[in-house]
């Protein structure tokens, strides 16, 4: 058994896990304070969500639900401007089609229609004026924008105007490479009714933190500060967590679940009937299955001669199975690999990783008289990784821990959120970080 511990990755971020990038915009000029984050995902990725707060604004959920067709996402989108925020969507969405990322629809390059779930909080007037939200530019200019860099966190993006009870809330993220070697990241927008910080002023997240992670806090002298404004606040904490371990739709769905206990770590109270908590989850080691080819293409009957059907082998091709399902034509050699695998586990490129196990078809794929064909032996591809399952009783100590790591990593974000944010004037008064509210957590005195 290893003894080695859980280690950040390199920006103890979400774009520590392979194949997510982040993007952020906001405005904090008066009458602004609010903005956009970004999750893009270039190759798309599989996906899950769990809504529990009494006043969620979201877009796209139910296409991420395990028993509906749709196979992944290509974005996430997470926005100030409550409901109307919403609308900023069509930007990311224009972004995608302008490079062909999205569900084929049509034979051109750009017949697709990206996929992309998003979820708002409410911060509508916090800078002084309602209207003075995010449109569609916004989230064009995030997606635009988006990298693997390390996340600017705090007053950044969509936490540009969040608060979290009395203090000022902010955008916060983090990682963590668990000894198999996957990585499991999240980001968060913290912007709840709830508290960050318990009666004596200490962060819950603290606890949850990994060895030198946050700074050595003492606990504070001063007394909390009074939220801001007399009626009860409307906010809601909206996430993603990702991991490059292969999960499937199902598996997904329940990270998404069992994050939301790093909600209820991080923050008390947490799902009020105030707030829309959200999280979504992603899994880019195992991304969703190329869609089927269209109408119109030859079906068995009226492929060209010496021509395979689509979605079959040509003769001598090795066949597909739930082991191995992609073709030596979709996996260059050389081809670095789409994320990093579990222990014990193949690589595997990006194009290969695209046609999923899930989607292949069991035996020989090619017709009985093609497959008689005398033809040279096609070198072995190596396998795709089939994806961990909640109906596998082989998979179920792998995926707690990808679950219980999501849901740590996602509480520790919060913590970041909190320790990064800056104070802020609003019309209702000043919005104090926790640093300005609590000098004397950091004192070495």
């Amino acid at each position: 058994m290893t003894t080695e511990l859980p280690v950040p990755g390199p920006h103890n971020a979400i774009t520590d896990v392979p194949g997510v990038l982040v993007g952020q915009i906001e405005r904090t000029d008066t009458p602004y304070l609010t903005g956009t984050t970004v999750v893009h995902v270039p190759a798309g990725a599989v996906a899950g969500v769990d809504v529990r707060g009494g006043a969620p604004g979201t877009r796209e959920t139910d296409l991420l639900d395990p028993v509906n067709s749709n196979p992944g996402v290509n974005a996430i989108v997470l926005t100030g401007g409550s409901a109307f925020g919403l609308d900023a969507v069509a930007g990311t969405m224009s972004w995608l089609e302008d490079r062909g990322q999205g569900v084929r629809v049509g034979p051109g390059d750009n017949d697709v229609v990206p996929i992309v779930p998003a979820a708002v909080i409410f911060d509508l007037g916090r800078g002084g004026a309602f209207r003075a939200r995010p449109d569609r530019g916004w989230a064009l200019a995030a997606i635009e924008a988006a990298s693997k860099d390390p996340v600017a966190q705090g007053n950044y993006g969509a936490g540009a105007g969040a608060r979290v009870g009395g203090l000022k809330g902010g955008v916060g993220s983090a990682s963590v490479r668990l000894p198999d070697g996957t990585t499991v990241g999240a980001l968060v927008i913290v912007n709840a009714v709830g508290s960050a910080v318990d009666s004596q002023g200490r962060l819950y997240a603290e606890r949850y933190g990994l060895p030198g992670e946050f700074p050595a806090l003492r606990t504070p002298v001063e007394p909390p500060p009074a939220p801001p404004g007399s009626a009860p606040g409307m906010n809601t904490v909206i996430a993603v967590v990702a991991t490059d371990a292969p999960l499937d739709k199902a598996a997904v769905k329940r990270m998404a679940m069992v994050a939301h206990d790093g909600l209820a770590r991080a923050i008390d109270p947490v799902h009020t009937l105030l707030d829309g908590d959200t999280i979504f989850a992603l899994s880019t080691g195992n991304p969703p299955p190329k869609p089927r080819p269209a109408p119109d293409q030859p079906s068995a009957e009226q492929a060209p001669a010496g021509e395979a059907p689509a979605g079959e082998a040509l003769a001598g091709e090795a066949p597909a199975s739930e082991a191995a399902s992609a073709s030596a034509a979709t996996a260059p050699a050389g081809e670095a690999p789409a994320g990093e695998a579990l222990a014990g586990r193949a690589p595997v490129s990006a194009e290969a990783a695209w046609t999923s196990a899930a989607t292949a078809p069991a035996g020989p794929s090619a017709p009985a008289a093609a497959a008689a064909t005398s033809v040279p032996e096609v070198p072995a591809v190596p396998a795709v990784p089939a994806a961990l399952r909640v109906t596998d009783p082989g998979a179920l100590l792998l995926l707690e821990g990808v679950f219980a790591a999501g849901a740590s990593t996602l509480a520790r974000a919060v913590g970041h959120a909190v320790l990064a944010a800056e104070s802020v004037e609003t019309p209702e008064g000043r919005l104090p970080s926790y640093r300005d509210a609590y000098p004397s957590a950091f004192s070495n005195d």
